[in-house]
């Protein structure tokens, strides 16, 4: 299954179409290839990295944390 441009726009209208051409490389070299796995993935994905705009783990954290 390919990502399109017009899907990415109605799941996430901010997201950084510069990243579709690596999902529609990576996704299926990992099996995330149907609707619910590939939705799990974006959502898991979108929060994690605050829609594709942090690519990198801030490791600020604290003992208390």
């Amino acid at each position: 299954m390919i990502l399109t441009e017009k899907q990415l726009k109605a799941i996430y209208p901010k997201f950084n179409m510069d990243y579709l051409p690596m999902l529609n490389e990576v996704l299926p070299q990992y099996r995330i290839n149907s609707k619910p796995v590939i939705a799990a993935f974006l959502a898991q994905v979108m929060v994690e990295s605050k829609g594709f705009t942090k690519l990198r783990e801030s490791l600020d954290y604290t003992p208390e944390r």
